[in-house]
């Protein structure tokens, strides 16, 4: 059929088939509308027309051989979701051809499809790169120049996430998925039906969430964007925000008592230590529901510096843990005697402990030393003091106890137990 003059035509919605070569060589169509019912587009049905553009309805699954081969005039196509193949030459010779848009439908690929689209620069896959990599393309090195040398945008890959505690907050952290200009992470609670954005955007590939509250489980997403792609993302990643324990550390007379605040969420506890110098933690309490712990292990180590930590978790979620919490281990002192030696005087002997920087003699006229009064005694060979102006008749508490100073900072051992003497001379 002769149709050179023809410049567009709007075929019926009631059509669900147009022929092969239907509109071949129809030289001066610029512009057709197929109808939505079609669902192949037939063997060289537009080639050789002038279109300038071309919207195929979502029905299609199908592009046949050199369906719009030598439409010089086409500057770019989008290929909907369902279609699986397109035919060999599908778009041969669209010289004027700059970009294509193809779904992640597509399965297959004849020989040439983009063959001598001298322009082609730009291919917007709708699926990853290893969806890419799947398409059966026929002699995709021989006939493919063109292909090959374009641009090709992929859906990134949908990141990988994990999960952790930190003192800061919950840490999110993914792969760097490959093509992926930017990242974006979202988070929702337990029982939400919504996520909410809590980093729009970054180039990082991780985030700490500094909102998180300890206690409360959360799940966690992360979606990669290239150009105007964005990839899938996990829906299953969650975790139970547990804060960092705060640890002290006292010397006492059992050991060195650690102790921590309570952490939301958390049903145990773990002790952890290691001496000065030592590479690794050695677990000393893997599991209490207790918020101290007398290490008496370490009771006789006089002069030791030790390392701990508590880590707080439930069930195999643990929170993180503080490395810089040390001590040096200081036997408590032994307080041999108190007498009233002379008038309004009192002398106070002990054991000596053997590495320490001095000893605290501690005096009062309660039992609880809630008003006292503290003599410091340098010398780790000193084993007495004598105490003055004390009043006549007054019953005075005693107890002592050594410090080390190491690089400015003072180490305490645990207070001896308590000596009275009642002044009578």
């Amino acid at each position: 059929m002769e149709c050179r003059s023809l410049t567009s035509i709007n075929i019926p919605s009631s059509v669900d088939y147009i022929g092969a070569y239907a509109f071949c060589d129809c030289v001066s169509l610029t512009s057709i509308t197929i109808p939505s019912g079609v669902t192949v587009i037939e063997d060289s049905v537009f080639c050789g027309t002038a279109l300038t553009s071309v919207t195929i309805p979502d029905s299609v699954t199908y592009i046949g051989d050199s369906a719009f081969s030598g439409c010089e005039s086409l500057t770019s196509v989008t290929i909907p979701d369902g279609v699986t193949g397109i035919g060999e030459w599908g778009f041969l010779a669209c010289t004027s051809l700059t970009s294509v848009t193809i779904p992640a439908s597509v399965t297959e690929m004849g020989r040439g499809v983009f063959c001598e689209c001298s322009s082609l620069t730009d291919i917007c896959y709708g699926g990853t790169k290893s969806q890419w990599a799947a398409i059966d393309i026929v002699d995709s090195d021989e006939y493919s120049e063109e292909l090959n040398a374009a641009t090709i945008h992929y859906v990134p890959d949908t990141p990988t996430v994990s999960l952790s505690n930190t003192s800061g907050g919950v840490k999110v952290s993914w792969g760097k998925v490959s093509g992926a200009t930017k990242y974006r992470v979202y988070r929702k609670t337990a029982g939400a039906t919504s996520w909410t954005t809590i980093k729009s955007s970054t180039t990082s590939t991780s985030y700490t969430d500094t909102t998180a509250k300890s206690g409360t489980t959360y799940y966690y997403s992360v979606r990669a964007y290239s150009d105007s792609y964005s990839s899938g993302y996990v829906t299953n990643k969650s975790i139970v925000r547990l804060a960092q324990p705060s640890v002290s550390l006292t010397n006492g007379s059992a050991g060195v008592k650690v102790s921590w605040g309570a952490v939301a969420g958390a049903t145990k506890y773990r002790v952890y230590r290691k001496a000065a110098g030592a590479s690794s933690w050695t677990i000393i309490k893997s599991s209490t529901t207790s918020t101290s712990y007398t290490d008496t292990a370490v009771k006789s180590k006089n002069g030791t510096t030790y390392y701990y930590a508590v880590r707080a978790y439930r069930g195999s979620t643990y929170s993180s843990y503080v490395t810089n919490k040390h001590i040096v281990r200081l036997t408590t002192p032994t307080l041999s005697s108190v007498t009233n030696s002379a008038s309004k005087k009192m002398t106070v002997k002990w054991t000596a402990v053997s590495g320490v920087t001095g000893y605290l003699v501690q005096y009062s006229t309660s039992s609880s030393f809630s008003s006292c009064t503290t003599v410091k005694v340098t010398g780790a060979s000193s084993v007495s003091k004598v105490i003055s102006s004390l009043t006549k008749g007054k019953t005075y508490y005693v107890r002592i106890r050594t410090y080390k100073t190491v690089s400015g900072t003072n180490y305490y051992s645990g207070w001896s137990s308590t000596k009275s003497m009642k002044i009578s001379k």
